[in-house]
């Protein structure tokens, strides 16, 4: 339970990011080595894929190696865990900074959009890759349909080789 804590909390922690990153390792690695039950592999997937703080981020191939072996672990049955699984896998490989990174990234949310789409996390991959596939950095715009302010129909294309500043807001 010690270990499940400093997981959840380890964000609050103004520790160096070495030491932190240590911390989090061993208590990670001390909760798969645990007969623990699938709430404490929870935690350990979730501390290995919401990482905003790239200084206390454990290397990538060793979360991966963290990450198959949880799955060896995990009850077939058991979808949900596993699709968390799946995507902590694909959120380790989606940091990297490599084009090997990006490829497996993407393999990897085609399987969660292929066997877990009936989960809550499964049911994310389908726009995650759309993202993937066609809103990146230096790629063209997909098509769509809005209205102006004067009640106006407006395509993108309408304005294609003219520059075009979208501001998108809404009511929510």
């Amino acid at each position: 339970q010690a270990m499940d804590w400093v997981l959840t909390n380890y964000g609050n922690v103004p520790w160096p990011g070495e030491e932190m990153r240590a911390l989090k390792l061993h208590c990670v690695r001390g909760l798969m080595a645990s007969e623990a039950g699938s709430e404490f592999f929870l935690t350990a997937v979730q501390a290995l894929t919401y990482d905003w703080n790239p200084q206390n981020a454990i290397p990538w191939a060793v979360a991966d190696e963290i990450l198959l072996g949880m799955d060896k672990r995990i009850a077939k049955e058991d979808k949900e865990l596993r699709s968390r699984l799946l995507y902590a896998r694909y959120s380790v490989h989606d940091r990297r900074a490599d084009a090997k990174g990006t490829k497996l990234a993407i393999h990897l949310l085609e399987q969660l959009e292929k066997e877990f789409s009936d989960t809550r996390v499964g049911s994310m991959a389908k726009g995650l890759l759309f993202d993937k596939r066609h809103l990146q950095v230096g790629m063209k715009a997909p098509e769509f349909v809005g209205v102006n302010v004067d009640g106006e129909e407006i395509r993108l294309s309408d304005y294609k080789g003219k520059v075009t500043y979208l501001v998108f807001w809404g009511f929510w």
